[in-house]
């Protein structure tokens, strides 16, 4: 999903507080999922979506799966508030991509280091200690920004001369992790801890399409960290 960053949509829209039934429906021909996120536990478990029109075919999605059943993979999300984490993907239709999870952050920035581009990440709690999934794509370079405060992943990006293309909010904690791409950061926006009004607010003031949404649900409700691009 990498490369999705570097085109805009002919089409798109994202949705949230759908209920894992209710997935489907989202997907209507001319469309693809592009991201899923999951959010909320039990009954109240609830999704986001990304969904571009872009002439390229849906793959389709599968749902809370264990560590040892996830196939090819385009973007990955995590529940993680039962007794093992269970991840749900948006499928890849053209497989080659490879899934890593359950990687502490040393592992992690070095897989990064390694093999370049990630197409998604997510981070959860197992265990008592903080966990990464990783979908590498072989697309453009990618450096991992993990367990940073805001301030600190805006100053690493400026370093770097780098946009974040994937940026997760750590759930009950005023930390991110972001997957960034080294590249020209003119008409590039991203936001953390926003409400679904704000998130649509943000993107018609810029004009801009979404690369990348994930949301949270905190005690004030949910929240979206958000990436965009005009």
């Amino acid at each position: 999903m990498t490369t999705d960053a570097s085109s805009r949509p002919e089409s798109w829209f994202w949705a949230h507080d759908a209920r894992p039934e209710h997935i489907a429906s989202l997907v209507t021909p001319g469309v693809r999922l592009v991201r899923l996120s999951a959010y909320g536990a039990g009954p109240g478990r609830r999704f986001a979506a990304l969904v571009y029109g872009d002439g390229r075919a849906d793959a389709g999605y599968e749902l809370d799966l264990d560590g040892a059943a996830i196939p090819h993979a385009a973007a990955i999300t995590v529940d993680d508030s039962g007794p093992a984490p269970l991840f749900s993907i948006v499928l890849d239709p053209a497989p080659g991509s490879n899934v890593h999870i359950d990687l502490d952050e040393a592992a992690a920035t070095t897989l990064l280091a390694e093999h370049g581009g990630a197409a998604d990440i997510a981070t959860y709690r197992t265990g008592g200690a903080r966990r990464y999934a990783i979908v590498l794509d072989g697309g453009s370079a990618t450096t991992l920004i993990a367990d940073v405060t805001m301030d600190q992943l805006e100053e690493r990006l400026r370093d770097v001369d780098a946009v974040p293309i994937r940026l997760r909010a750590h759930a009950g904690e005023p930390r991110f992790t972001a997957v960034a791409l080294r590249t020209d950061r003119d008409g590039w926006f991203w936001y953390a801890d926003l409400d679904a009004d704000q998130v649509a607010h943000e993107l018609e003031r810029h004009g801009s399409y979404p690369v990348d949404l994930d949301a949270t649900r905190t005690a004030d409700g949910v929240r979206f960290t958000v990436v965009m691009r005009r």
